[in-house]
């Protein structure tokens, strides 16, 4: 896996994140990010805006980085969890 994308799955399982003040997903209101010196990864809750369990949706997603994925969704309870990967 490449150096980077540990970087952002260790900052994933940690729970770093924040929210994504900038717009950078079009048509989502609410956009949360984690950040590393390369790579931002933003994730929202592609059903509606209603909250869900960070942590645990960054810990899947952090799984998903590991096997090599920049963008995909995994479930959390009964939300569906987009992510994206984009190169800084």
């Amino acid at each position: 896996m490449d150096k980077n994308l540990i970087k952002l799955a260790l900052e994933c399982a940690r729970g770093n994140w924040d929210y994504d003040r900038e717009g950078k997903i079009p048509n989502v209101r609410i956009v949360k990010k984690v950040e590393t010196e390369t790579d931002v990864l933003y994730f929202w809750n592609s059903s509606c805006d209603f909250g869900f369990n960070e942590k645990r949706a960054l810990f899947n997603i952090s799984e998903e980085l590991e096997e090599g994925k920049l963008a995909g969704s995994v479930s959390v309870d009964f939300h569906e969890i987009m992510f994206e990967v984009i190169e800084k």
